[in-house]
């Protein structure tokens, strides 16, 4: 994961504190834009005129590209990783339930009026989000609200980057990632780790075994990390496999039914914790980056910890099984 990209201009200017702040809150309204709607010509202009927007974003320079990535946005942040907060924070997720309720108080604890919903269907949006980040860094105190992002934009834009590596939106990530972490180097530290560090347990059984796990993987609040329903197909077809288009603990389930029919589940468990070493890796230099503010991200790392603990045992117990089963087949 490329860290990160320096916006040195991008809409900074001088004038001191006062000047930088006001160059944060403007990158982090342009950055809200690009997850609030998708690019249209004009803004992409203003982007490429910027040096440092057009170094970091690569905007494309005609029409033709433009449209491009008006699919590119309906697919990455309509359907890959759309970029609510509920989807990261509840298990189930609701959007426009708990979560959006828990920002909206925490707005108005602010001092932050209400914001427009824009285009978004949830005040829980990360564009929405960023754009009160920028409300609270022109009035010198983002601290509460940057906490309230860093309970899940981190593992939010580290799926993104993952969905798009090298193309506009995964650059988008890298530099919304950029600015929260220069959000977190100049607001005051926070005074004590948040609370609930400890992720929740694995929940009871449904039907089957298999079923809990895969809602298990599938919920980020649970497992740490989220796997886009592309990840999801192209692990599938990893594995010789071609499952239907179904919601992500369906298209999983459906990845492990496969694999174990062709005794293949310790080649997938292998490349579920190889995609876990990553995902570690993304949180680590989440961590270095955001210094001070570094403990708001110990349920993620939490999370992340227990989901190996859960495939490791998972992974010995298939590579026994399979031990077991040539053995037999020698006698």
């Amino acid at each position: 994961m490329a860290r990160r990209a320096r916006p040195d201009g991008g809409g900074a200017s001088g004038g001191g504190q006062d000047g930088a702040r006001a160059g944060r809150a403007a990158l982090l309204d342009l950055l809200a834009d690009l997850f609030l709607r998708e690019l249209d010509p004009p803004l992409a202009r203003t982007l490429a005129a910027d040096p440092a927007l057009a170094e970091a974003l690569q905007p494309p320079g005609d029409e033709e590209g433009v449209r491009a990535l008006r699919a590119e946005y309906a697919r990455l942040i309509l359907l890959e990783a759309p970029p609510y907060a509920s989807l990261f924070l509840e298990a189930p997720p609701v959007i426009g339930g708990e979560t959006a309720r828990h920002w909206e108080t925490a707005l108005a604890a602010s001092g932050i009026p209400a914001l427009p919903l824009e285009r978004a269907s949830s005040s829980d949006h990360a564009g929405l989000c960023l754009r009160a980040l920028a409300y609270a860094e022109r009035r010198g105190a983002p601290g509460p609200i940057l906490a309230e992002a860093l309970r899940w934009l981190p593992q939010y834009l580290t799926a993104l980057e993952r969905a798009d590596p090298g193309g506009f939106y995964g650059r988008v990530a890298q530099l919304a990632a950029y600015a929260l972490g220069e959000s977190a180097r100049q607001a005051a530290a926070p005074v004590a780790e948040p609370a609930g560090a400890e992720p929740p347990e694995i929940p009871p059984p449904e039907d089957d075994r298999l079923r809990t796990l895969a809602r298990w993987l599938c919920a980020p609040l649970w497992s740490g990390w989220y796997l886009t329903p592309g990840a999801l197909r192209a692990l599938a077809r990893s594995l010789g496999s071609a499952p239907g288009r179904t919601d992500r603990a369906a298209l999983l389930e459906q990845v492990f039914e496969a694999s174990g029919l062709d005794n293949r589940t310790g080649e997938l468990l292998d490349a579920l914790l190889a995609t876990l070493s990553e995902w570690d890796a993304a949180a680590r230099e989440w961590g270095d980056q955001l210094g001070a503010w570094g403990g708001a991200l110990t349920p993620w790392r939490a999370s992340l910890t227990q989901t190996r603990a859960l495939l490791t045992a998972m992974r010995d117990e298939a590579r026994a099984g399979a031990s077991d089963s040539g053995g037999e087949r020698e006698r």
